[in-house]
């Protein structure tokens, strides 16, 4: 598994849950965190 560092560089809340979107220190790349339905603090990574 590869490790990077990303910047976090925006966060917002919709229908009681949130997400956090930055860009990856090693590639530029945006990724996008997603809280999943049941609140799960193990959220998904979605690259954008």
């Amino acid at each position: 598994m590869i490790r990077d560092n990303i910047i976090v560089l925006a966060k917002s809340t919709k229908h009681g849950g949130y997400c956090v979107a930055g860009k990856s220190l090693m590639t530029g790349k945006w990724y996008r965190f997603v809280q999943d339905k049941d609140g799960s603090a193990e959220a998904p990574l979605i690259k954008i």
